[in-house]
């Protein structure tokens, strides 16, 4: 019995560091693209960036921070931090794909405020 609650402990904990670190590599990887969508020399840049951040992004909606997990509300906040990220560079592709590449660079902005209003509430 005791081994039974040692393995089911042991089993516990890892996927809880595994989320934990699953979920850091994802921020990492949008971060590095939210950089990549600044830097962007071409409209054809953006667009791959944009595309990868959306990506991303998408999935790290389902990876929930340990401090939100069992909190239905917090987790539908979190999930819709994460789309309010989608919406934002979304629509600055869109201006990109317009021509319009420093309008759509001005546009991504707005993800460093999100970012820090979320990680204030969830990291």
């Amino acid at each position: 019995m005791k081994l039974k609650l040692l393995l089911a402990t042991t089993l516990f904990a890892f996927s809880t560091l595994g989320n934990a670190q699953s979920i850091k590599m994802e921020m990492m990887q949008m971060n590095m693209n939210a950089n990549k969508l600044v830097r962007a020399n071409s409209a054809e840049e953006f667009q791959q960036a944009a595309k990868n951040f959306v990506e991303i992004t998408e999935k790290t909606k389902a990876i929930f921070p340990n401090s939100v997990e069992g909190d239905k509300a917090a987790e539908e906040d979190y999930q819709a931090g994460m789309q309010k990220l989608i919406d934002v560079v979304t629509e600055a592709d869109k201006k990109a794909q317009a021509g319009n590449l420093q309008e759509a660079k001005i546009m991504i902005s707005e993800l460093e405020i999100l970012k820090r209003e979320y990680h204030k509430k969830y990291k």
